[in-house]
């Protein structure tokens, strides 16, 4: 609801507005998509992981790490179907022609037709709910990371906030799923996690 409220009414006049404070071309340059290499680098990380915490008993890490191992691959791929989906305008895009903020190229977009929802908090968020299910303490760090996240790709003209908030609420669905799957995949190890 919050996220349809966003695209609606909110994004193009919050974005015109950040733009005027922070200048698009004059905030960060265009940095390389790293997102795929994170991705693939936790994975394996990940996967690395799991052996070693099983041998020395660490359960909590030897319950999280074919979490993510399977999770952020499945999120990436999830954010790649949604914005082909969507096929919402990019900011930057948005911004310097005028355009209308919308959703123009359902099902077949590409770029810069691909803003909707945020790829990058789609997958952080995912990775950092499986990540405080195991380990609740961190929840706060993991709370402060997604704002931080969120407010730079906002105040960087990256992403409107519609786009964003849509990208922490899928990643959100998407880690209770990957926990629900994983519960009734792997009962004993949920049991063995000390909370």
């Amino acid at each position: 609801m919050l996220t349809a409220v966003c695209v609606l009414w909110v994004d193009r006049p919050l974005a015109r507005v950040i733009a005027r404070a922070f200048p698009p071309d004059q905030t960060l340059p265009d940095a390389p998509d790293l997102l795929v290499a994170f991705v693939a680098g936790i994975s394996i990380l990940a996967l690395a992981a799991w052996p070693w915490a099983r041998r020395r008993g660490y359960p909590r890490l030897e319950r999280l790490a074919p979490l993510v191992a399977v999770g952020e691959p499945l999120a990436l791929a999830l954010k790649d179907l949604s914005k082909w989906a969507f096929g919402r305008t990019e900011a930057r895009m948005a911004l310097s022609t005028h355009g209308y903020a919308g959703f123009h190229h359902w099902f077949h977009g590409y770029p810069p037709f691909m803003s909707f929802p945020s790829g990058h908090m789609l997958v952080a968020t995912a990775l950092l709910s499986l990540i405080t299910a195991v380990y609740p303490r961190v929840r706060p760090l993991a709370v402060l990371l997604l704002a931080a996240l969120g407010a730079a790709l906002i105040l960087t003209s990256y992403h409107f906030l519609g786009d964003v908030l849509a990208g922490w609420l899928v990643g959100q669905l998407f880690a209770r799923l990957i926990l629900r799957v994983d519960a009734a995949l792997r009962p004993e190890a949920a049991l063995r996690t000390p909370r």
